[in-house]
């Protein structure tokens, strides 16, 4: 047996080089968990869980005080869905959806009339492989602010929204 010259190196260095290269392999080869959604025809998507997308349908200004948003929840799995467990909407939706305008520092809630919310309400089931739409208004934003963010519940935000006229 032939003997080979080793060098002493501290204990664990073996591992955290490993660690760093495997760990860096991974970053690099991986694109992040969520990136803001290309605009296609049929709106912005996001795909919070595995055959689950949320679509932003439409956001317009309905007049010179209002905006009103429609999205759309698909639900691709094989069972069916309770939209409130999701956290995407139902009871819940005045409080999970908002438009956010980061140029003016301004969020704006979704509008009510009395005691009623401006939105879609109520339990909502979406059965296996099909799609409910949902719709929400608000106060308009000012007259020059022609994209915004809109944040719905547990998504990531569909930053830079167009809002249509």
């Amino acid at each position: 047996m032939k003997a080979t010259n080793t060098t002493a190196v501290p204990f664990g260095t073996h591992m955290r080089t490993a660690f760093l290269g495997a760990l860096i392999s991974l970053v690099l080869a991986t694109a992040p968990i969520w990136a803001p959604a290309a605009q296609a025809q049929s709106g912005m998507k996001r795909t919070p869980m595995t055959g689950v997308t949320v679509e932003i349908v439409e956001l317009k200004r309905i007049d010179d005080k209002t905006v009103g948003l429609v999205y759309a929840v698909t639900n691709d799995t094989a069972k069916t869905l309770l939209i409130e467990n999701l956290g995407l909407g139902g009871h819940f939706i005045a409080n999970i959806v908002a438009l956010v305008d980061y140029k003016n520092g301004k969020r704006y809630g979704v509008g009510s009339a009395g005691k009623n919310c401006l939105c879609s309400t109520g339990k909502t089931q979406i059965s296996a492989r099909s799609k409910k739409q949902f719709w929400a208004h608000f106060a308009a934003p000012p007259a020059d602010v022609d994209k915004i963010t809109v944040a719905i519940g547990s998504v990531p935000p569909f930053y830079n929204v167009p809002i249509a006229r």
